[in-house]
């Protein structure tokens, strides 16, 4: 089913979701009704286009980390990068998110930013929620990795995200000689990954990268409490927020941090899936036709974001989201 499009009809006022809204809190990263980590792929059994490869940092030799890469077939038309959830690049979609990206044109590049990727996805991969003894020692050793991640400090996530935009523009030049330069970058979060692109689209760190980022896209997105606030407050591109309906109320159409990108960027930067549950895009179950439905219907939002501001052949647009008005306002029908 071809879904470009719909979001820009997508509607911010939609219904409250049935099931609880958590108050932004900062004690959690997914909700307690989340989908738990998988340990890849999307059940078509697909194989996948791109390639996991090691990069080293020249400054920091001992820093390699791995990333996955995926190119379009002709010469692209910009980078994004996709920052996991907190179980990290070997646990759910997200090679297969990328992959969708370089069908599209861009060139896709999914670093580990924890730099245990495989550890990680083993280590988290029991069963959620928590009801039996087995579970509860299952979340022990979630909080253990979570909290290994929360420590991880920023200048060692900027680096590896720097190192990683440089690696592809030197590939780049390799693959398609005589193309032009990449006119710029983009970001895809999720979950936790959601924080480090709100961190990329403030001055301070879009400053950082050896070329311009134009905007990012948070599918149910980490920002709670007082470090979400400060986060959204330091954005000066445009931001999507994609929350699930048992997402904290503060990233939800109705919210704190949705009134503050608003409030900066206009109505269509907020486009909410009530029917999904946290984590649906890399972890929820393909198998069902709700979830399926709205991981494609995810896709294309996050696609349609970036033609807008990443065109074949065009500049960059870093301004406000360039839509026509009140299309956003109309009620959204699957």
């Amino acid at each position: 089913q071809d879904f470009r499009g719909v979001y820009k009809r997508m509607s911010t006022d939609m219904a409250t979701p049935t099931a609880p809204l958590l108050p932004p809190t900062a004690e959690d990263c997914c909700t307690p009704s989340a989908h738990p980590p998988i340990a890849g792929g999307d059940s078509s059994g697909a194989p996948l286009l791109g390639q996991f490869v090691v990069l080293t940092p020249p400054q920091a030799p001992e820093s390699s980390f791995e990333c996955y890469l995926s190119f379009p077939e002709r010469k692209s038309r910009g980078v994004i990068l996709l920052a996991t959830d907190i179980f990290g690049l070997h646990a759910g979609r997200h090679a297969q998110m990328c992959d969708k990206l370089a069908g599209a044109g861009f060139i896709a590049a999914c670093p580990d930013l924890f730099g245990d990727g495989r550890a990680r996805a083993e280590a988290l991969n029991p069963s959620w929620p928590i009801k039996t003894l087995p579970n509860i020692c299952g979340l022990l050793c979630k909080i253990s990795w979570m909290k290994r991640a929360l420590k991880l400090p920023w200048d060692v996530i900027a680096r590896k995200i720097e190192h990683t935009l440089r690696h592809v523009m030197s590939e780049h030049g390799r693959r398609f000689p005589g193309a032009a330069p990449l006119a710029g970058c983009g970001a895809v979060g999720l979950c936790w990954g959601a924080s480090i692109v709100a961190r990329l689209l403030s001055d301070s760190e879009a400053a950082r990268l050896p070329m311009p980022i134009i905007g990012g896209v948070g599918f149910h997105p980490s920002l709670r409490g007082n470090e979400g606030e400060t986060l959204v407050g330091a954005v000066t591109r445009p931001f999507l927020l994609c929350p699930a309906g048992d997402d904290p109320v503060n990233v939800q159409p109705s919210g704190a941090l949705a009134a503050v990108l608003v409030a900066r960027f206009g109505t269509n930067t907020i486009v909410p899936f009530p029917e999904m549950l946290h984590g649906w895009m890399p972890r929820g179950p393909l198998e069902q036709p709700a979830i399926r439905r709205d991981y494609e219907l995810g896709l294309a939002t996050m696609l349609e974001f970036f033609d807008d501001k990443l065109p074949v052949g065009g500049d960059v647009a870093c301004g406000a989201p360039d839509m026509a008005p009140g299309l956003m306002s109309q009620a959204h029908s699957r």
